[in-house]
């Protein structure tokens, strides 16, 4: 399955197809989607040591990841004040600290 004709689509560094699961596969973590949020989680999982699969219907990055002009940020949908509204100001502090440190390690 190819993927449409956009930016990204046009701009791979690599369109390597993966081979279809077959047979039986042990890992400590299954991803299921391998979109933005699915591969990010599998890479901060593998780098802490964990053995993962991912599973992905179509190809890595092809449904809405791929698609989308948006970024991808330290930041959360709501404003500081709301978030620390529902938590509280001091684990508010700590999820956008903690946010920081994951968007670090990620560039």
């Amino acid at each position: 399955m190819g993927y449409i004709d956009t930016y990204y689509g046009r701009t791979l560094v690599s369109d390597r197809v993966r081979p279809a699961l077959s047979g039986r596969d042990e890992a400590e973590t299954v991803i299921v989607g391998g979109g933005l949020a699915g591969i990010s989680v599998a890479l901060e999982l593998a780098r802490a040591g964990q053995s993962v699969v991912v599973l992905e219907a179509a190809r890595v990055g092809f449904g809405a990841s791929g698609r989308n002009g948006g970024i991808c940020s330290p930041a959360f949908a709501a404003d500081p004040e709301a978030i620390a509204a529902r938590t509280g100001p001091d684990t508010a502090r700590a999820l956008h600290k903690e946010l920081r440190r994951l968007f670090r390690r990620l560039g």
